[in-house]
Formats: C-alpha cells, structure tokens, sequence
C-alpha cells in the first residue's frame, strides 16, 4: 500500500514534470534566439527595398562562411550602386566588410559581436563613422538596419521589405 501511495505520488510528480518541459519546449521553439555564438547571415538573403524609397539591398550566399551585398539606387532609371557588403568569416572571426562610394570604395572592416536584440552586430571602434552596423529581421518580417557612432548618440535607421522578383 505504501509502495502503491509513493508510485502514485511520483507517476503524478512527472505527468506534471512532463507537461512543465513540453510547455517550456513548446513556448521556446516560438522565441526567436538572437544572440548566438555564431552569426547567421542567412536572414538577410534576398532583395530588400528600402520603406518608401528606390534603394535596394541585395544578398547572395556564396558559401556557408562568405555572403555578399550590394546596395543600389533605381531612382535614375539604371542601378546606381552605392555600396558593395561582404560577410565572411576570417580566423574564426565574422567580418562585415563595406565598401562605400563615399570612401572611394576603399574596404572598412567591422567585427561581429553578440548581441540580444540585433541578429547582427558588427564593430569598428576605429572607424570614424559608423562604428556600429546591425540588422534584425523584425515580427512583420522587414529588415532592419541601423548604424551609428560608438556612444548611440548619431543613429541612422533603415527598413526594409523583402522584394519579389518576377
């Protein structure tokens, strides 16, 4: 009788156990993890149009460690490019690397780094400005950019929505 009490004490034990995981799997297989040990460029794969305006960002994976962008303007008619993007992943390091046509196109390099809210974060302490580049893709399913100075203080925002090409 008393093994009949303590087993049916512990069967209940882990019913609730059981049901207490799954419920904790079931909410954690919705939340969206962002700041992994590794970054995953692939969110940003495809064309992006920037909200209300003629800039694109476009993204290609070249392999599971080097993607590329290239970001243009359609207003004049014909592609203006105004930067090429590469993400690649260096001595175990991820590199944003911009060339911009304000620089000449001269390469400026940020490094990841982790970060809870931003799927990617990169970082030039060096760089005069931005020091920080970042982009997430938001519950509506728009992309996100952001770049800005060190301290927060000189932010610039973009979002962008995915473009289907026919």
């Amino acid at each position: 009788n008393l093994f009949m009490k303590n087993f049916n004490s512990y069967s209940l034990l882990f019913t609730v156990l059981g049901y207490c995981l799954s419920a904790v799997s079931c909410s954690s297989s919705k939340a969206v993890v962002v700041n992994k040990v590794e970054p995953d460029p692939k969110v940003l794969i495809g064309v992006w149009q920037l909200k209300d305006n003629q800039i694109f960002e476009k993204w290609t994976q070249l392999s599971v460690t080097e993607y590329l962008g290239v970001s243009y303007d359609m207003s004049p008619g014909i592609a203006e490019i105004n930067e090429t993007m590469r993400i690649f992943k260096a001595d175990n390091n991820w590199i944003f690397e911009a060339k911009t046509k304000e620089n000449k196109f001269q390469p400026v390099q940020f490094k990841w780094s982790a970060d809870p809210v931003w799927h990617l974060m990169f970082l030039n302490e060096k760089n005069e400005y931005p020091n920080i580049i970042k982009y997430r893709i938001s519950e509506e399913g728009s992309l996100n950019a952001q770049i800005s100075n060190l301290n927060g203080e000189k932010v610039k925002e973009f979002i962008f929505h995915k473009v289907m090409l026919k």
